[in-house]
């Protein structure tokens, strides 16, 4: 087996046996490994220079370029060096990249559609369809202190709010959908022109508490930074309705209900989020924390 093995190597690396083996070769096998190795190398170089002689030929057929606008050339010009390509083909890396195990989370809050504008003049009948779930009603109109009505319906026709009931110019925020009930439809009675703006609750008013916040006429304001333990609530200076509701996750109260001016003070649920404010006048709300 070893003698085989030195036979190949011979074969392929004669340049490298003959310094292994020189000292065990007879002078005639000398000679012979000399010419043997001489041919390899010879074959090696040959092989080495024959992209330069190719280059060089295809450089040299290649027609030279006229010159418009000299008729005698004085100097010749030097050929232009080709560089050759290297024989070697690069291996590829062998260390192939390796892709992140882990997905990335996406953003968990989506934003809102834009809100719904409707405007009209006169009686009128709006479809729509709500993305919100629940959301706020931004309605304005009555300019000409007739008559002006807006009610939701659901969309088995059933009635779902009385949203607007007045004879005076009006301008408000009602709560939309903070039932059970998903309304499809609005039933606008006009005499002149209005607006309805149907928005989600990111256009709410904050109250942070313990804090208070003031308003005139309609309005949904969202409580938020703590847990509510009083209210004291003014308002309805002119003697008409006044309400004021909270809404909380497993809860609803009226905290006051009246015709009359009002001034007081009323525990709030600890679990309240919305308050919902009924009035045509001016109020003030200041809340308390546990």
């Amino acid at each position: 087996m070893k003698s085989i093995l030195k036979v190949i190597a011979w074969i392929f690396v004669p340049y490298i046996m003959i310094v292994v083996d020189w000292r065990v070769l007879t002078r005639p096998w000398r000679i012979a490994a000399i010419a043997y190795t001489s041919m390899m190398l010879l074959s090696t170089c040959t092989s080495a220079l024959s992209p330069r002689t190719e280059n060089n030929i295809a450089s040299e057929s290649q027609p030279a370029p006229e010159n418009n606008q000299s008729t005698t050339a004085t100097e010749s010009t030097p050929p232009t060096a080709t560089a050759i390509p290297p024989t070697a083909t690069p291996e590829p890396p062998t260390n192939t990249p390796v892709p992140p195990t882990e997905t990335p989370i996406p953003p968990t809050s989506t934003p809102a559609p834009d809100p719904i504008v409707i405007t009209g003049s006169g009686d009128s009948i709006e479809d729509f369809d709500n993305p919100f779930g629940a959301g706020l009603y931004f309605i304005e109109g009555n300019q000409c202190d007739r008559y002006f009505g807006v009610t939701s319906y659901d969309a088995m026709g059933n009635q779902v709010e009385l949203l607007v009931n007045t004879t005076e110019p009006y301008k408000g925020v009602r709560p939309l959908d903070f039932g059970q009930k998903q309304s499809t439809r609005l039933e606008i009675k006009s005499q002149c022109a209005w607006s309805i703006t149907i928005a989600p609750l990111t256009a709410i008013r904050m109250l942070d508490l313990p804090g208070q916040i003031e308003g005139t006429g309609d309005d949904v304001i969202l409580l938020r930074g703590g847990t509510p333990d009083l209210a004291e609530i003014t308002g309805n200076a002119s003697g008409r309705y006044f309400g004021v509701y909270s809404y909380g996750r497993n809860s609803y109260d009226v905290m006051v209900n009246t015709t009359e001016p009002y001034t007081g003070k009323v525990q709030v649920n600890a679990d309240s989020l919305i308050f919902e404010i009924k009035s045509v006048d001016a109020w003030n709300i200041a809340v308390t924390t546990r």
